[in-house]
């Protein structure tokens, strides 16, 4: 659930925020190492590695094109294979 460590109302409040303000057309940068809640609220994702971008696209579009079953399967296969050291 987005916002970690904070109590369940304020968390449904904040995705409400969220869903709001994206139908509304605001963009909103959303910091999250849950990639669940990333998949769920985001229409376009960036994923880092050592601040370095790896990849972008839509969640769907980047579990397509990677073969995953979800953003967390995809960011452990991007992430293992591209800038190790």
């Amino acid at each position: 659930m987005i916002g970690t460590g904070i109590v369940v109302n304020d968390s449904l409040i904040l995705v409400d925020f969220i869903n709001r303000s994206h139908e509304k057309g605001a963009s909103i940068l959303l910091a999250s190492h849950n990639m669940t809640e990333v998949e769920r609220l985001c229409s376009s994702v960036f994923m880092m590695k050592k601040g370095v971008i790896i990849d972008q696209d839509s969640p769907k579009k980047l579990i397509q094109k990677h073969g995953r079953k979800n953003l967390e399967e995809v960011f452990l296969k991007l992430t293992r294979e591209k800038y190790e050291s």
